[in-house]
């Protein structure tokens, strides 16, 4: 079984056809974890006309996605398993192809694939990235390495290896969380060739906030400085990845005091 975890806040506008992204795959072994983190709008309205018995429905009070996912992984019953924004979609062959090659590779831990980079309404393509990278992966997440994207579009064979998202990350808690999981248990890494997610980009986009971004990269910084054997090469070239990463991104806002103050606090 493969299972989706779906954390939920305010988006009946859009989960319904998240959910039907899933309801529509061609692998039919699946269950669907839709976490509806206290959510103030009529979102469990749209997740309840839903009648779909693989598809299993939580509510919460509000405690942000992070919290929402760790209830997802602590009640999911897959071998593998993925995550699924509520405003972004599956292809109808997304759990197929990656479930069907992880079966085929037991070596492999995480199944990655292209991942299609879609306007607010999904009407058009923006960016398409393509994975590359083959092997072990947790010195990738550490450089924040261009060779893979770290959104919710990975599926995971579940090792039973104890990590959480941290609750207390707003930005870039997914970066931390596969990081984690991939420094503890060795995870080796491959993708197939097919686009295996659609994700929407719009102004409610947690990525679209630079200040949180930052903030993101601070607490990925000192997490990253915990794990046990890390290197101070390891630190040092992280350290001047986040440099040029929040100085160019700071620079293309016309933020110039933002991006000194940026080379100065990450020397």
């Amino acid at each position: 079984m493969i299972s989706v975890i779906m954390p939920a806040y305010n988006v009946s506008f859009y989960i319904a056809d998240s959910i039907q992204s899933v309801v529509e795959q061609t692998h039919t072994n699946w269950e669907l974890l839709i976490i509806n983190d206290g959510s103030t709008d009529n979102t469990a309205e749209v997740v309840k006309k839903f009648s779909d018995p693989r598809i299993r429905y939580f509510e919460k009070e509000n405690g942000g996605v992070s919290s929402a996912r760790n209830v997802g992984l602590d009640e999911m019953r897959g071998d593998f398993f993925c995550f699924l924004d509520a405003d972004d979609q599956l292809p109808d062959y997304s759990l197929a192809v990656r479930g069907s090659r992880m079966k085929e590779q037991p070596e492999i831990d995480i199944m990655d694939g292209g991942v299609m980079i879609m306007d607010g309404k999904m009407d058009e393509v923006n960016n398409v990235y393509w994975p590359s990278h083959i092997g072990l992966i947790a010195n990738l997440f550490i450089r924040v390495d261009d060779n893979f994207f770290f959104g919710p579009n990975l599926m995971i064979r579940n090792k039973n290896i104890s990590c959480r998202f941290n609750e207390g990350m707003t930005h870039l808690e997914d970066l931390w969380f596969y990081t984690e999981l991939a420094w503890k248990g060795n995870l080796k890494y491959d993708h197939v060739s097919d686009v295996v997610y659609h994700y929407r980009r719009h102004d409610g986009s947690a990525m679209s906030s630079l200040n949180g971004i930052e903030n993101g990269f601070h607490a990925y910084f000192k997490n990253v400085r915990e794990l046990p054997g890390v290197t101070a090469a390891q630190l040092n070239y992280l350290k001047r990845r986040i440099r040029r990463i929040l100085f160019r991104s700071f620079l293309r806002r016309a933020n110039i005091f933002k991006a000194l103050t940026i080379l100065k606090k990450y020397r």
